[in-house]
């Protein structure tokens, strides 16, 4: 059965470590506007980016955190530590798809990102008026871990928006909205959509899908065709599914 898991075929192999006791809320007021993806955990931060950088940052605010060696990402962190990288790897991702040209869903407990920057990719519409607002179309995306290995799975969706960019309808008072919306779409659409997704993230140099991961050994990259799977796994949809 074809599913909708992208492989990931390279991998960052080592995430930065600094000893230090800032909460997270200072972190995120210190780091969020660099090109740092990071997670704390029992006064570690866990990152990717340039150790130096994350030093003078934290120093010019009074801050101080001593950079460790950086930990080897292999089987046994994905197994016994996959909360600590993940983080790093979402908001890597995360930072991925705003370059790309989209919003991330207002709702943050939704990994849901909708297209705000461009109305069409080639014949597919990406953006259309619909009445009195505006439908997106959005990908809910999210990482799994199948047996050694790790994989990008994506959920072609829709997004409605008022100005066709920030004020997201959402809410018990949209819901009637949505299921319109998407009564309009066959499954084969979302099947296409998939495709089409694949098409426009992918890095056309390479045929695969680049997340960039700074001062890394590695990219974060995923294959552009999705795998075959023998038997069904819980939450993983096959393309079959967008035919029902």
């Amino acid at each position: 059965m074809m599913s909708n898991l992208l492989l990931a075929k390279d991998m960052p192999e080592h995430i930065n470590v600094a000893a230090t006791n800032i909460d997270y809320p200072t972190l995120n007021e210190i780091l969020k506007k660099h090109n740092i993806f990071y997670h704390c955990k029992s006064n570690n931060l866990f990152f990717f980016g340039d150790g130096r950088e994350v030093k003078n940052l934290l120093s010019e605010k009074g801050h101080t955190c001593q950079i460790l060696d950086p930990i080897p990402i292999g089987k046994s962190m994905l197994t016994y530590q996959w909360d600590i990288v993940r983080v790093p790897l979402y908001k890597a991702l995360r930072y991925f798809f705003w370059k790309k040209g989209f919003y991330r869903h207002p709702q943050r407990t939704k990994r849901r990102v909708y297209m705000v920057e461009h109305e069409n990719y080639g014949e597919a519409i990406l953006i259309r008026k619909d009445y009195r607002h505006y439908v997106h179309e959005a990908l809910e995306y999210k990482l799994e871990i199948i047996g050694d290995d790790v994989y990008l799975a994506l959920v072609p969706t829709v997004v409605l928006s008022i100005d066709g960019r920030l004020e997201v309808l959402s809410g018990q008072d949209a819901s009637g909205l949505y299921t319109q919306a998407n009564s309009q779409r066959w499954n084969s659409v979302a099947r296409n959509m998939l495709r089409v997704w694949v098409d426009y993230l992918c890095d056309s140099d390479v045929n695969s899908i680049v997340v960039p991961i700074p001062h890394a050994e590695k990219n974060l990259v995923f294959e552009n065709e999705f795998q075959e799977i023998e038997e069904r796994i819980e939450g993983v949809k096959t393309l079959g599914d967008f035919f029902r």
